[in-house]
């Protein structure tokens, strides 16, 4: 096996923290969240730097998620590309319930709830 270039020790908290980092650069008012995915969604050029951000999040993610594959902490069910983009979905789909008003009134606590249970979800 070849050596992966990511330090001894477990990297599932490594993409739990990844993800959290994404959530501290988001508005945590329900309010301001909400308004800005109006604006983004109907905003073409919003959409596309949207876009690309979660292209780039995904890019990062992968080969972090190939690696805990590789070291059995994540299941090999499915490719690690895969793997990170129903990652970022679940990170968006609680960035837009909890804009919605549901949910936890912490947004890092229902972020984390979700994670939880995502990452349970790969346990190989």
């Amino acid at each position: 096996m070849s050596k992966l270039p990511f330090k001894q020790g477990p990297l599932v908290p490594l993409v739990r923290e990844l993800l959290m980092a994404m959530l501290r650069r988001v508005p945590s008012n329900r309010s301001l969240m909400l308004a800005t995915f109006q604006c983004t969604l109907t905003n073409k050029k919003l959409l596309v730097l949207e876009r690309n951000k979660i292209k780039d999040f995904i890019q990062v993610l992968t080969p972090v998620i190939e690696a805990a594959q590789a070291r059995g902490e994540i299941t090999r069910i499915m490719p690690a590309d895969m793997i990170a983009d129903l990652a970022v979905q679940t990170y968006h789909g609680t960035l837009n319930y909890y804009g919605m008003g549901l949910g936890d009134d912490q947004l890092s606590v229902q972020m984390t709830r979700s994670f939880e249970i995502f990452i349970k979800g790969l346990a190989p």
